[in-house]
């Protein structure tokens, strides 16, 4: 009798391994992410060239179009009342 009950709660037990499994799984995901987050916050995916070429503002006044036609061969075409700051990298182009 005393075997039977033995086997029965051996048996009722449910395996560990799924949910470490499961536990592992979701670790890897957050800390995937975190990695990933940071990687973007931090600024590794801007350019870390050093900068090339410093190009002046162009601005237009309002009612004024202008179009420019940068170094690395981008063109702009600047509405009315415009500000553009551009600086190009080794890396490639920043434009803000």
């Amino acid at each position: 009798m005393a075997e039977a009950l033995r086997a029965s709660a051996l048996a009722a037990r449910s395996p560990v391994w799924p949910k470490v499994l499961a536990a592992a799984s979701i670790a890897a995901v957050v800390l995937r992410g975190a990695a990933g987050g940071w990687r973007h916050w931090s600024g590794r995916e801007q350019p870390q060239a050093t900068q090339v070429a410093a190009l002046p503002q162009f601005v237009t006044r309002v009612g004024e179009r202008r179009a420019v036609t940068l170094p690395d061969g981008t063109r702009l075409d600047l509405d009315s009342d415009t500000r553009v700051d551009v600086a190009l990298t080794a890396r490639r182009a920043a434009r803000s």
